[in-house]
């Protein structure tokens, strides 16, 4: 090895060379963010993920009572975590995941030929209404007639206020 000639100055290297390596020294590498869910104060899962790596959902928790589950959010955070985004991870950091609940949500099952079509979110004590419920009839020489809270029954008011989980049958007439 050859000694190199430099001058210092004020915090300042300066050198002259027909060649040089240059090795860059920083903080361990590469980062990393651990979330751990939550429900309530019981730890569920716990997830290790690099720059540009997405979360995996954990299972939905179970529901108690008449809660109803909304999603996940980081503490301190308003919005929900989105599990189809990438992290974006520039250091290492620790994060808590909380399982979010309502109790004052129901739900109105859409059903036509023992299938929900569509689920609609109502607050307790709220209406609803049938808009943008769409139904594809499949039985010959039949057509849509209205909606009920009994398979067969008679039309549902949708005037009502719904106080619960409430399913709702397609009733189906002859077609004329």
């Amino acid at each position: 090895m050859e000694s190199l000639a430099f001058e210092a100055n004020e915090g300042e290297v300066s050198f002259a060379t027909d060649h040089f390596t240059i090795y860059v020294v920083g903080e361990d590498g590469p980062f990393t963010a651990t979330y751990e869910f939550y429900v309530g104060n019981e730890l569920v899962d716990t997830q290790i993920v690099k720059n540009n790596e997405k979360l995996l959902a954990p299972p939905i928790p179970e529901i108690q009572g008449q809660d109803r589950f909304l999603g996940w959010k980081v503490d301190g955070d308003q919005n929900y975590l989105n599990f189809d985004n990438s992290i974006q991870v520039t250091e290492n950091a620790n994060y808590d995941v909380r399982a979010v609940f309502d109790s004052n949500l129901v739900f109105v099952f859409f059903i036509y030929q023992d299938d929900v079509i569509t689920t609609k979110e109502v607050v307790k004590g709220q209406k609803t209404n049938a808009d943008n419920v769409a139904l594809n009839v499949t039985e010959f020489g039949k057509a849509f007639s209205h909606w009920s809270s009994t398979e067969n029954g008679s039309a549902f008011s949708f005037n009502n206020p719904i106080n619960e989980d409430t399913n709702l049958y397609a009733v189906l007439a002859d077609r004329h």
